[in-house]
């Protein structure tokens, strides 16, 4: 089967976020889904039910989950999980069709963080599910799935506000593709459904991952790595969990 990576909506502002920078050094908790100020935890915690919450309201929602991204160690992180960080960045991105399943306003722009990391065999692939005792700030994985899937393993993780989907390649020589979180469903079978966030492309080699975090309410997802092909991508396969 092929797929074609679709053009990625943004809202024009691009941040890195490597590794030693201030905000970094003074990293915050990521909230617990009741913990977070005012209401902002759980916006879309009924997705597609028509929310009260005004323009504004949402607009300060984001802006704190884009803060609390922007003070997260990653590079903390990745070590726990036994890996190195290569690259993060954080962007902003409008989705109409994701925003819809949140039941926010369809021009609101989320956070998005990619990473990528070289892990240590046998490390990653349990990172969601075998974490050691996560650092001050951490963004420790509350609940999520592993998966193994063609060339490499799927996993699928919350954390307070948000889910990350990553896929961590174990195949021979490289492969280039892109991760794609979806609201699905049903978990039967680990379908694809609405498109929740989908990452930029990445060439990853044995033990490398890549990852995307965005904020999302409680319910079904799946996460599924796209594989490119001669014409095309094709689904390599995934991980999915009610989160």
């Amino acid at each position: 089967m092929s797929h074609s990576t679709p053009a990625r909506r943004r809202a024009g502002l691009t941040v890195s976020i490597l590794a030693g920078l201030a905000l970094a050094a003074t990293a915050a908790s990521l909230p617990a889904a009741a913990d977070t100020a005012g209401e902002a935890a759980d916006p879309g915690e009924a997705a597609g039910v028509v929310h009260t919450r005004s323009h504004a309201e949402w607009q300060a929602w984001a802006g704190d989950l884009r803060a609390e991204l922007e003070g997260t160690d990653w590079a903390a992180l990745s070590r726990a999980a036994g890996c190195e960080l290569t690259s993060v960045s954080l962007t902003e991105v409008v989705d109409p069709e994701a925003n819809e399943a949140l039941g926010a306003p369809a021009d609101l722009a989320l956070p998005v963080v990619e990473r990528e990391e070289h892990c240590a065999p046998g490390l990653a692939a349990g990172a969601f599910t075998q974490q050691a005792p996560m650092p001050a700030g951490a963004f420790a994985a509350a609940a999520g799935s592993c998966e193994g899937v063609t060339g490499g393993r799927a996993c699928i993780s919350r954390s307070g506000s948000y889910v990350t989907g990553s896929y961590t390649y174990y195949g021979s020589g490289t492969t280039n593709g892109f991760s794609r979180l979806y609201k699905i469903s049903s978990l039967s079978g680990c379908p694809r459904g609405t498109t929740m966030a989908t990452s930029g492309s990445s060439t990853l080699g044995y033990g490398d991952r890549s990852s995307i975090t965005t904020a999302l309410g409680t319910g079904s997802y799946s996460m599924h790595f796209w594989r490119k092909v001669f014409i095309g991508h094709s689904d390599t396969g995934g991980a999915c969990a009610y989160l």
